[in-house]
Formats: C-alpha cells, structure tokens, sequence
C-alpha cells in the first residue's frame, strides 16, 4: 500500500506515513478519507461557520465539535474555520443578550405625567 499523498510505502498496521506525516485512511469515502479522518473536522467547521451568522447557538456548538475533532486527529492544524464559528456565534449570543437586556431595561422606564 502507498501513501496518497506522497507516494511512499506503507505498512499495514501504519495510522501516519513516516514519508509526510498524513493519516492513513483504511476505509475511502468519496473525499479520500475514512470515518473519522480531517475532512469529517472540516465539514464541521464549515457548517458550524456558516450557522453562526444564522443560528449563533447552533454555529457554536458546530464549531466546538470541529475544534474538538480537529485537536483529537490533526493536532489542531487547520482549525482556523472553526475559531472562527466560534469567535463570530459568541459575538453575536452576547449581542443579543445586551440588546434583550437593553430592551428589558428600558420597558421599566417610570413616564412621570405633569397637570398643568
């Protein structure tokens, strides 16, 4: 077996190629890669992304699980996505929050009437 990625020879117990360092997939999807495998991490960090501006919570939780595969099979290389979703979904729950809180705030406004 050899590496996909560069070319070099694999045993069949190996997880990583010694030649580049990628994982080696035993099961192939359409992407190349196995269950499990960094482009399962991506998709999440994609969609998680893209929910944030949409759904912030959903965005957020997206975006964890993606930090957290991306930390369990890649080392945390390429989690920038992903940081991202979360960056974006927490600005944006903690906007929300000052606004509720704001508009809360000012229905307890006190109308003082003057009779002239």
């Amino acid at each position: 077996m050899f590496c996909k990625n560069c070319g070099g020879e694999l045993g069949k117990a190996d997880k990583y190629c010694a030649k580049c360092g990628k994982t080696v997939c035993e099961e192939t999807h359409t992407c190349g890669c196995a269950e499990g495998c960094p482009c399962q991490a991506k998709t999440f960090a994609v969609i998680g992304f893209i929910a944030s501006f949409f759904n912030p919570i959903a965005g957020l939780i997206l975006s964890i699980i993606s930090v957290a595969k991306f930390a369990k099979l890649c080392n945390k290389k390429g989690r920038g996505l992903a940081v991202a979703g979360i960056v974006i979904s927490s600005i944006i729950i903690f906007a929300l929050l000052v606004a509720a809180f704001v508009g809360i705030a000012s229905s307890f406004q006190t109308v003082v009437y003057v009779n002239n």
